[in-house]
């Protein structure tokens, strides 16, 4: 009797083009919220001709490979995987245009997590659809790296009620370089109003002590309503990051260029 020879399927490799859109993927979807069932990973599965448990597994490659994630993914990411974090350290907007563009001629859309109207980008006037796309999926990007970061927390009030959390950029998105844009040590998670007066120049970080402290400018005047909301809160230490640190260079440039003293 003539013995059964059972064939295993032979893996196939990710292209280049299916990892910038998986790449893409990563950028635009809830960290750590990755399952066969999210419809943005079925749409992608099904058009490149994986099934979705592969997708989310690229997914944790890729995050295995991101430098400013507080805590590591699986560890057999590919050369693929590596190349891409290493081409995105030297041209974040161009590789994220790229790997956005995959996507979109893969999937037919991107899905844009809406960003808060007080958490303005500065776009210039009649920009490209792509143009507000990218910076919007790398603003997603920033905004999920400071949740993980500060614990989902407001980091001067400690404020849990996400819809009111502001990733805010301590060197302001318009003055930041392409790297500064995305980098987790220059901004803060924190709450819209004290985003508000720390983007206005009134509350910044004062870092020449052992630990952050936000500080109220002698230009908010001294009355109930602000002794209650602002001038309270004179002093008061940062809440400590679990990874990345806001940088000093980007709290220097703040306090030169935007505190009012």
């Amino acid at each position: 009797m003539r013995e059964m020879v059972v064939t295993m399927p032979k893996r196939r490799n990710w292209s280049p083009e299916e990892t910038r859109a998986a790449f893409a993927l990563y950028f635009t979807l809830p960290s750590g919220k990755w399952s066969k069932s999210t419809p943005e990973i079925v749409r992608l599965a099904q058009t490149i001709g994986r099934s979705p448990d592969a997708v989310v597994f690229k997914l944790g490659n890729l995050r295995a490979r991101d430098p400013q994630r507080p805590s590591k993914g699986l560890q057999n990411a590919s050369m693929l995987d590596q190349k891409i974090w290493e081409d995105y350290a030297q041209d974040p907007e161009s590789i994220t245009r790229q790997a956005v563009r995959e996507l979109e001629s893969l999937t037919g859309s991107v899905a844009e997590t809406p960003i808060p109207e007080y958490s303005e980008i500065d776009l210039p006037l009649g920009a490209e659809r792509e143009v507000v796309t990218t910076a919007r999926v790398n603003q997603t990007y920033f905004r999920e790296m400071l949740i993980e970061n500060y614990d989902a927390r407001c980091c001067l009030t400690q404020l849990r009620e996400p819809c009111l959390l502001v990733a805010s950029h301590i060197k302001p998105w318009k003055a930041s370089t392409a790297e500064e844009k995305v980098a987790a040590d220059n901004g803060i998670l924190i709450n819209a109003l004290h985003d508000r007066a720390f983007d206005q120049g009134l509350m910044p970080l004062d870092d020449s002590g052992s630990r952050l402290r936000f500080v109220v400018s002698r230009k908010v005047r001294r009355d109930d309503a602000s002794e209650k909301w602002l001038w309270r809160f004179n002093g008061t230490e940062m809440l400590i990051p679990r990874r990345l640190a806001p940088r000093h260079e980007f709290i220097e440039y703040h306090n030169d260029v935007i505190f009012k003293r």
